[in-house]
Formats: C-alpha cells, sequence, structure tokens
C-alpha cells in the first residue's frame, strides 16, 4: 500500500478518553482543562513566549547593523563628507 507523499509526515493526534487514563493523569487533565488560574498561567506563558520570539525577530537585524557599522574604519575629512558619505 502506497501512501500519499502529501500525507508522508503528517502526524494524526488522537485525544485519549478520560476512563482509559490514570487517575493521576485524570486529575492533572481535569486540573487543566476546568481551572481559571491555570488557563490564565498557560495564557500568560503564551504571551510571554510570543514576545521573547518577536522581540527577538526585532533586536537581531538591528545588531547586525550595528555591527557592521562599528566594523568600519574611521574616515579622515571634514565631518560633512562623513555624514553624505553615509547617506
Amino acid at each position: 500500500m502506497t501512501r500519499d507523499p502529501k500525507t508522508k509526515g503528517t502526524i494524526k493526534l488522537e485525544r485519549f478518553q478520560s476512563s482509559e487514563m490514570k487517575p493521576s493523569n485524570r486529575g492533572i487533565r481535569d486540573f487543566l482543562e476546568h481551572s481559571k488560574i491555570a488557563h490564565g498561567v498557560l495564557k500568560g506563558l503564551a504571551v510571554l513566549g510570543v514576545s521573547l520570539i518577536m522581540s527577538d525577530g526585532v533586536l537581531t537585524p538591528a545588531q547586525s547593523v550595528l555591527g557592521a557599522i562599528q566594523g568600519q574604519s574611521p574616515l579622515s575629512g571634514p565631518a560633512w563628507i562623513h555624514v553624505l558619505t553615509f547617506l
């Protein structure tokens, strides 16, 4: 039987029924699904993670440009020539 190449790398996620789980795991699932505190903590962690990824995307190019500018050697001559050259 050949598989479709588009679905070859996909994974099917299945949710276990609560009756099939161990009691300790069932308790953790119930807490995560029904606790408003757990929902708030998870949302806060999600916002923190997204903000870290976005800030990395903003700061990395700026650091690269600053590193390239710092690596340049200073030119000799009047200051207005440096400004025109840089622009």
